[in-house]
């Protein structure tokens, strides 16, 4: 049977129609096993991120509650022995040991500090970036400042994320810039947070760091930024320094 010239364009037209709907379907699929599978993938990234803040902060309290005390009454000790007897040859020695393990202790502090914040906890992000700031202008040799033009309103969970990215941010710059100032600026930009982490330093090829490896501090700063839904871009020029922008959205804004 010789179908018509009308009734080929039909039958034409519906194995088209067939093979459009054919190839939506099995792309709607894709998509949906692509969405599924970066579910996943962020599921299983929060995961880990949420596992590695409780050992940090299990790290820290035990640190800050069991290793410090007992570095400070081992310090105390060795006091009451160098005031005893100052005539004693010992007492040079001890003097040596006693400030080796002073500052063993400050660096303690200073660990349990960075690995859990009790500040931010207690008093939010606002709080504990200033002090973050003032305690390490305290001990290096770059001045580091920092400022807000609204008032930080965030959530537990976001204070943490932005003071982690944020510290990465500054202690790169510190390590790496050679820079003698660091400003940490937060901004609002409609309803999107701007944080700019600006240094002074000797700038550096951001491609290059990356790829070579170096960079491992910025990709930890990707990675933190793309788990909270944020946007980070980087800029430097050599000689002229460097600045990382982060560009987020509160929780309670979207």
């Amino acid at each position: 049977m010789q179908l018509s010239f009308s009734e080929t364009e039909s039958v034409i037209g519906v194995i088209a129609l067939s093979v459009v709907t054919l190839v939506s379907l099995i792309i709607l699929l894709l998509l949906t096993i692509h969405k599924i599978t970066v579910r996943r993938q962020q599921s299983n990234f929060n995961a880990i991120l949420d596992a590695v803040e409780k050992e940090k902060q299990r790290i820290g309290r035990d640190l800050h509650d069991d290793i410090g005390p007992i570095l400070s009454t081992s310090i105390k000790g060795m006091d009451k022995l160098i005031a005893a007897d100052q005539s004693n040859p010992i007492v040079s020695q001890l003097m040596s040991y006693r400030n080796s393990m002073t500052e063993a202790l400050e660096g303690v502090k200073s660990s349990a500090y960075d690995l859990m914040p009790a500040v931010l906890v207690a008093h939010g992000l606002q709080k504990a970036l200033e002090e973050m700031c003032s305690r390490i202008t305290s001990v290096e040799v770059c001045k580091v400042t920092f400022k807000t033009v609204f008032q930080l309103n965030l959530s537990a969970e976001e204070n943490l994320a932005l003071y982690r990215i944020v510290m990465e941010l500054v202690n790169n710059a510190v390590k790496y810039s050679g820079a003698s100032e660091i400003n940490v600026i937060f901004d609002l930009k409609g309803k999107s947070i701007v944080i700019a982490v600006k240094d002074n330093g000797r700038g550096f090829k951001v491609t290059e760091a990356i790829s070579s490896g170096a960079g491992m501090g910025i990709g930890n700063v990707v990675t933190r930024a793309k788990l909270i839904g944020a946007s980070f871009n980087l800029n430097s020029v050599m000689g002229k320094g460097s600045v990382g922008i982060l560009k987020y959205k509160p929780q309670k804004s979207k």
